[in-house]
């Protein structure tokens, strides 16, 4: 799935309901992708991202970091994906 794609499904989720924008915090940061350069961050809708595995990578550095609250709103993220992992990304168009 691209950055793009998951901000878009994401919003869906927020807009039915299934998410609150409290959980949403944990996949926000996941959605930019920040350039070392310094350049924008930007919604890239090309690079295929593993974003379980950047989220399992984020509550790694999060223990060793002691960031506790960082922590749990990766895990609450980690756990929506893997609920939701296998079914098809539905966005309202029309929304």
């Amino acid at each position: 799935m691209s950055r793009a794609e998951l901000f878009d499904w994401m919003n869906a989720q927020i807009k039915s309901g299934e998410m609150s924008l409290s959980d949403s915090s944990g996949f926000l940061g996941m959605t930019l992708r920040m350039p070392v350069s310094g350049a924008a961050a930007t919604l890239d809708d090309q690079e295929r991202v593993d974003f379980m595995q950047l989220a399992q990578d984020g509550i790694s550095w999060a223990e060793q970091h002691n960031e506790k609250a960082q922590q749990r709103m990766l895990q609450r993220a980690l756990a929506m994906m893997q609920q939701h992992q296998g079914q098809g990304i539905r966005v309202d168009v029309l929304a």
